[in-house]
């Protein structure tokens, strides 16, 4: 079952009376892919049972919880154990991604997150630019988990990637602690494994 939240104090109250891992889909009826995610998010819980608590926050509703964890676009997915943060997952998901993640929950028995057997994978990127697209929908077609930054939302991340990589311009990724300028497939693959 999947409970849409309506307040941050049943979101703590929920959060702070679980022993079992808790899903959370920050969403907006604003955002197609957002909401298209809801749909697949939905779809995977129907499959597993309640083993695991989801739920769903609609950011435009509920506006005081997504801040709290800097939740700055969505869709953005959140799996807690107990009160830690243990994986993100921020941008359109596929099925299966979604689904993996899922069942590596299930399968830990509250253990914390199956780890993935990819490195940590970032992308910074603005929705103008094309090859950021074609980064995304290389590592979705290759079920590579990823957190994805727009840094024309958010400043801060601008400034810190910036200062971080001495360079200006998207894309820019992170595997592991490798950066990447641009949409370089083939040194994406090599690192992530991928052919």
């Amino acid at each position: 079952m999947i409970l849409d939240i309506s307040s941050k104090i049943e979101f703590d109250e929920i959060l702070n009376e679980t022993v079992k891992n808790v899903a959370v889909l920050f969403y907006g009826n604003f955002s197609e892919i957002s909401l298209k995610t809801s749909e697949t998010f939905k779809e995977v819980f129907e499959e597993i049972g309640e083993e695991i608590i989801a739920l769903t926050v609609n950011v435009g509703v509920v506006k005081d919880i997504h801040k709290n964890f800097n939740v700055s676009s969505v869709p953005t997915i959140i799996v807690f154990n107990g009160k830690k943060e243990t994986e993100r997952m921020i941008g359109d998901q596929n099925l299966k991604t979604l689904r993996n993640l899922i069942l590596g929950i299930k399968n830990s028995k509250n253990e914390g997150v199956k780890k993935s057997k990819f490195p940590s994978v970032t992308v910074y990127g603005t929705p103008t630019c094309a090859y950021c697209y074609k980064i995304k929908d290389h590592l979705k077609d290759n079920d590579v988990p990823f957190k994805y930054i727009d840094i024309a939302k958010d400043s801060s991340a601008s400034e810190k990637l910036v200062k971080r990589s001495g360079k200006q311009g998207v894309p820019q990724t992170y595997i592991g602690s490798t950066h990447i300028m641009g949409f370089d497939k083939s040194k994406i693959d090599k690192l992530l494994g991928i052919n």
